[in-house]
């Protein structure tokens, strides 16, 4: 009996159908990386395809998510759908996990100095570095000249494990079944060679010329790319992370550079709080500053840190990745063709895109430029109840709109991050008035309208003229620490310094989450 297939379009690969595969493994047997938010269980809507030949009964998550009109086209969530006899799909752009540059569109607000260098092999005549920051959703890399200290190349690729969820208790979740720590450990070194491959060609370099890797992340980011059981971070004993920075081989974890390039990972400060923010803090000064200072890296991993007479307090609040695209119907990451603004004069709904093109979806500044846009005009009340879906823009073959369960996933966002800042700067003892800098980071903190995000409650009424956007500061720190011996061991006393402060079961914590719901 002939084999039957799977036929994708507009890519024309075939793959054998098999018994128990879903569409979305069958597609990714084909090399080809599909979105999927929530881990494949047929919540997020965000792997669609499109049958054009054969048939495939619709799942209840078909049912659940996606309209009688599309279901009748053919549209199916790929992750749940299943064939017997050949069938053929259409998988859509938006469907895909892209490879993109978010970085250039999003360059660090942090000025990359020239200081005395890490040690590099003796000799030689070219001698490289890699930067990295290893995020939930993306992973960045910046290339560096370490004789120069100049950076060469910069860029980011996806995360590979986001296709197993889209935030760190899905991949905590995964982590723990079979194979799953061997399969999230293998996705995000896939990753990270694709960028080291996409940037060294651009630069004209060779794999053996890296010497030196430096990375930032989250601790459970930190775990997996070190292939460690990140299980015991939530599980009695509770495990407590690794104090100081810890290095290998490049070889033994099986990244492409030099066999013997030292690949070292910035220090953790707690379970929950990872280098990403020491990076942060290093990167923008403010652990040496005699101000008081305020960092928000707005992230799936939401992390705060508050610089005060010579402390430094943090927190980390989960604000899920709603900033990021994800659990946001027409979500999209920051790339072309997503709305990162919204104006609504009179009725009139003006829209600018990444890239001036026709629009794909919405990122997140576009997202609380519209939250900020709609509860100005009224179409969103206080409480964060719309009466009915709004569209930002209406196409042939693409709408964009935010509906209900959008904005409560902002609210969700926007409260845990607004009520993290309150509760750590009264920890600290101070009040937005007292703040002199405020530093936002994230991957789309260039964009961010300083008026919408106090507008909709993410951050709370500062002074304006004090809040600065810096891009990845996790990115910028491990690029200084990659650059200077000096700047690597602050690093190492940064992490020493912070006192974690505890947000998981904070009454004060869960009182203004609550509160801060509304907008």
């Amino acid at each position: 009996m002939p084999k039957a297939y799977l036929t994708i379009l507009p890519d024309n690969k075939k793959v054998p159908l098999s018994k128990n595969a879903s569409l979305k493994e069958l597609i990714e047997r084909a090399g080809i990386e599909i979105s999927t938010p929530c881990g494949g269980r047929g919540h997020c809507g965000k792997c669609r395809v499109r049958v054009v030949k054969g048939h495939i009964e619709p799942s209840e998550a078909d049912k659940r998510l996606i309209n009688k009109r599309d279901l009748a086209k053919g549209h199916r969530l790929s992750c749940q759908a299943h064939a017997t006899s050949p069938v053929a799909v259409f998988l859509p752009e938006e469907s895909r996990m892209y490879h993109h540059d978010i970085l250039s569109a999003a360059p660090s607000g942090i000025k990359f100095k020239r200081s005395p260098l890490a040690p590099a092999e003796a000799g030689r005549k070219r001698m490289y570095g890699l930067a990295l920051d290893i995020g939930t959703t993306t992973v960045y890399g910046s290339l560096v000249d370490l004789k120069r200290a100049v950076e060469l190349e910069h860029g980011s690729v996806f995360n590979g494990q986001a296709k197993y969820g889209a935030d760190v208790i899905s991949r905590l979740s995964y982590a723990g079944g079979g194979k799953g720590l061997e399969e999230l450990n293998k996705a995000v070194i896939s990753s990270v060679n694709m960028l080291i491959g996409r940037l060294i060609k651009d630069a004209g370099v060779k794999h053996n010329d890296i010497l030196d890797i430096v990375a930032s992340g989250n601790t459970v980011m930190q775990h997996i790319f070190l292939y460690i059981n990140p299980l015991y971070l939530i599980e009695p004993p509770f495990h407590k992370p690794f104090k100081g920075s810890l290095s290998a081989h490049a070889r033994s974890l099986g990244i492409k550079a030099n066999a013997f390039a030292r690949v070292r990972f910035l220090p953790n400060v707690s379970s929950f709080v990872g280098s990403d923010i020491v990076s942060g803090i290093l990167s923008t000064g403010m652990g040496r500053s005699p101000s008081n200072a305020l960092l928000v890296d707005i992230g799936t991993n939401g992390e705060v840190a508050i610089a005060s007479k010579g402390k430094i307090v943090v927190a980390s609040t989960a604000a899920g990745p709603a900033f990021e695209g994800a659990e946001i119907k027409c979500g999209m990451k920051a790339s072309v063709g997503a709305i990162g603004s919204v104006a609504i004069d009179d009725g009139s709904v003006r829209i600018e895109t990444i890239g001036g093109t026709q629009a794909k979806g919405i990122c997140g500044s576009g997202l609380i430029s519209s939250i900020s846009a709609l509860l100005r005009s009224g179409a969103i009340e206080k409480s964060g109840r719309m009466k009915k879906r709004f569209y930002l823009y209406k196409g042939k073959g693409k709408s964009v709109f935010i509906d209900q369960a959008d904005v409560r996933q902002v609210q969700l966002a926007k409260s845990a991050i607004f009520t993290g800042i309150e509760v750590l700067m009264k920890n600290a003892g101070l009040k937005a008035e007292d703040m002199d800098h405020i530093y936002i980071a994230g991957a789309f903190g260039s964009f961010i309208d300083k008026r919408s995000a106090i507008g909709i409650g993410l951050i709370p009424a500062f002074d304006r003229r004090k809040i600065r956007f810096v891009g990845n500061s996790s990115l910028a720190g491990a690029k200084l620490a990659l650059s200077s011996r000096h700047a690597y061991e602050e690093a190492v006393k940064i992490a020493d310094r912070c006192e974690y402060v505890e947000l998981s079961g904070n009454k004060e914590f869960e009182k203004g989450f609550i509160e801060s719901m509304r907008f």
